[in-house]
């Protein structure tokens, strides 16, 4: 996911030139058509089904069982609080980079350090996870994300350096966001078939899905800068940049905090 993310900011723009946007959205769209056949086909012929260890139940039985899966609730709670914080960011970055930062031309260069930050990290959040707790080191990368984004609201015009700055140091945490709460869903669907789900993985993947579509901060960012005046054709006032500042490096760190103190004595660890 994370090279794809790399590929997609950076192939078009080295191809058709970085001024060229037409030309890199008709590039992408080529390569789209190409790309998602050939990774499905191998999806379906490379990836074997799992043999079911259990008939599957009921779905009235299996709702009640999901009902009563305490760390599947927390860590769903958990999972879609941190999605809110990182969609914020996601939504607001270009914006934040031109208005704020007054440095439109550098958001492409901003963003590939971030994603390669997060790509170089993995490895490292994979090695601290199997000498503790999955919950405490994904609770790790998230205080370190906190650390880093809760000085972005105190940035200005200019600052690109700092932010650059910004930009690697909480990108390191990323890969965690991406593997570690995916890891512990597997765990959790453990749960569910020690319970006498029947292994059912699928709907897991399903309500996973669910929460990450929910976590998208369209809905929160836009209207309240509607509300502080905001418009992208520029022109703002302080107040409406500060707001911008704020929705974009500010909520998405209370946003964090919320989530470690949701996982951070979760459950199922390793013994369990």
């Amino acid at each position: 996911m994370l090279l794809g993310t790399v590929l997609a900011i950076a192939l078009p723009a080295a191809i058709t030139g970085a001024d060229n946007q037409q030309a890199s959205l008709d590039l992408m769209a080529s390569l789209l058509w190409f790309a998602i056949p050939v990774s499905l086909l191998i999806a379906l012929v490379a990836v074997p089904e799992a043999q079911r260890q259990r008939p599957p139940i009921a779905w009235r039985a299996g709702l009640s069982l999901i009902a009563h899966n305490r760390p599947l609730k927390l860590l769903m709670a958990a999972y879609l609080v941190n999605g809110i914080a990182n969609g914020l960011p996601a939504t607001l970055f270009l914006l934040f980079v031109a208005h704020v930062l007054d440095a439109r031309s550098a958001s492409g260069v901003l963003l590939a350090i971030y994603f390669v930050a997060g790509i170089a990290a993995l490895p490292f959040w994979i090695w601290i996870a199997r000498r503790m707790n999955k919950h405490r080191a994904w609770s790790a990368s998230m205080l370190l994300a906190c650390a880093v984004f809760v000085w972005v609201p105190f940035l200005g015009a200019g600052d690109v350096i700092a932010f650059g700055v910004i930009c690697l140091l909480s990108g390191l945490s990323l890969g965690a966001d991406l593997a570690l709460p995916a890891s512990i869903q597997a765990d959790v669907v453990d749960v569910d078939t020690a319970e006498g789900g029947g292994g059912r993985a699928g709907l897991f993947f399903a309500l996973w899905n669910m929460a990450t579509k929910l976590a998208l901060a369209v809905g929160i960012a836009f209207p309240l800068l509607d509300l502080a005046g905001f418009t992208s054709q520029g022109d703002n006032p302080p107040a409406a940049l500060w707001t911008l500042a704020l929705l974009y490096g500010g909520l998405p760190v209370l946003f964090k905090l919320a989530a470690v103190l949701m996982v951070w004595h979760f459950p199922l660890d390793e013994a369990r």
